[in-house]
């Protein structure tokens, strides 16, 4: 098994590689929260990724940015908008009706009296609660940064999980002549290779171009890939890929008849 990452164009000193952001939701119907939330947070860099804000004015405009981006990674909500506790129902929604467990939620509130800190804690599946009397701008990034960590490292274990049940599920089938349970067995390992692989970065398998291919004689199949080499095709096209298959077979083939000779 060899992992291949995809080269990158050499960069000028004017530009800067690509990153996929941070994406955070901030709900409230005050514009100054999100204005200030903006300069607080515009420069801010978390695992080398900067961070892209939403925004949203009520509880029913965030679950249309909730649909629209799947992968919202905290979400600050404020409780009083619409009605007295539209956030926290919001909060409710996300959890029960979305089913998401993954994205981070904070809620920020100007009117404690209205959802007590002790009581929608102990409620509600929130991360944390700040009240904005006592919110300054060190304590809204140190909350945000906290979050986002909690949310890249619930996403290394979550890919790591849907790897080994790959690989659970395609095992028995393993002692069978099925070529599709050797490819879910392998996309499984080459999984868990890559959230291992990962673990120091941003935990995200879009982030890194591999593949496993096997050897029969001089017959290669590409058995599993992930990021821009899911689609087997883009493999087969791709002169890198097709070099370090040739290559692969050369030398299995040269130890086959070195073998053979000794």
């Amino acid at each position: 098994m060899r992992l291949v990452k995809k080269k990158r164009s050499p960069l000028s000193s004017t530009e800067e590689a690509p990153e996929q952001p941070w994406k955070i939701l901030v709900i409230d119907d005050e514009p100054s929260v999100h204005t200030l939330t903006q300069l607080i947070l515009k420069r801010m860099k978390f695992s080398g990724r900067r961070v892209q804000l939403f925004s949203a004015y009520s509880a029913e405009e965030a679950k249309k940015v909730l649909h629209e981006e799947a992968d919202i990674a905290v979400a600050v909500v404020d409780v009083v908008m619409e009605s007295e506790h539209a956030g926290l129902e919001l909060v409710e929604y996300i959890r029960e009706e979305l089913g998401n467990g993954y994205i981070r939620l904070v809620i920020r509130t100007g009117q404690a009296g209205s959802a007590p800190e002790r009581e929608v804690i102990d409620h509600y599946d929130i991360d944390d609660y700040k009240d904005k009397t006592e919110l300054t701008a060190q304590k809204l990034y140190t909350a945000i940064r906290s979050a986002l960590k909690a949310y890249r490292d619930i996403m290394i274990i979550e890919s790591n999980r849907q790897g080994l049940e790959r690989i659970l599920n395609a095992t028995p089938g393993l002692y069978l002549p099925s070529f599709d349970s050797a490819d879910q067995f392998f996309q499984g390992v080459l999984q868990q290779v890559i959230g291992l692989c990962q673990l120091g970065k941003n935990g995200l398998l879009c982030t890194i171009n591999s593949f496993i291919s096997t050897f029969d004689s001089d017959d290669a199949q590409v058995r599993a890939g992930t990021g821009d080499f899911f689609l087997r095709d883009n493999i087969n096209q791709n002169p890198e890929c097709v070099e370090v298959i040739r290559s692969c077979s050369r030398i299995i083939k040269e130890g086959r008849e070195h073998d053979m000779e000794s």
